[in-house]
């Protein structure tokens, strides 16, 4: 009976033990799991992105159809996700695309001027793992604080996918562990 016991709560102790990489097949992409950050659950992610798309005042046929593959989120401030959206259209409409995207981003922050004060923005390249991103950077500054947010975005199309990854923090610490992360991934091309 004591080693049923023993057996059974080894299996419960092993089976709450979160994995130490996700691999997402969609992209041929495998990536180490931060440590010090929560993994959000479906209802979570669901919960977040209604509540997104409600703020935005979009609609979901306006954002197409797409599919989180992660949120991490070591607190509200602090985030690290990716999402994909079916898209097989060529490169030059990708392209195209990914610049009204850029557009959009930009005029949802405006919007919400008073709330939010836009410091910065770039556009650049980075390869990772020889993979080469589209990647974009806004710096936002809340009013009447002293609370700064970078937030970068990094999109590809891959496998017939417009793929993007977002970092977002207001502490440096966190987000050197994102792009380490990020920047340590596997992706197969």
């Amino acid at each position: 009976m004591t080693h049923l016991f023993l057996i059974l709560f080894l299996s419960a102790c092993n089976a709450q033990q979160r994995p130490d990489e996700l691999r997402f097949s969609q992209v041929n992409w495998t990536l180490k799991i931060p440590p010090s950050s929560k993994i959000l659950d479906k209802q979570q992610i669901d919960s977040l992105q209604k509540v997104t798309v409600d703020k935005l005042k979009v609609t979901k046929d306006e954002i197409g159809e797409y599919e989180t593959l992660f949120i991490f989120l070591h607190d509200r401030l602090n985030g690290f996700s990716s999402t994909i959206n079916k898209f097989d259209k060529p490169y030059s409409v990708w392209v195209k695309n990914h610049e009204l995207n850029k557009q959009f981003i930009i005029k949802s922050l405006q919007d919400q001027k008073g709330n939010i004060e836009i410091i910065d923005t770039l556009s650049s390249r980075e390869v990772i793992d020889g993979a080469s991103f589209e990647k974009f950077y806004v710096e936002i500054m809340y009013p009447g604080t002293n609370i700064k947010m970078h937030n970068y975005w990094y999109n590809r199309q891959q496998n017939g996918y417009d793929w993007t990854i977002s970092i977002n923090f207001v502490d440096e610490e966190i987000g050197k562990e994102y792009f380490d992360l990020l920047r340590g991934s596997k992706i197969d091309h």
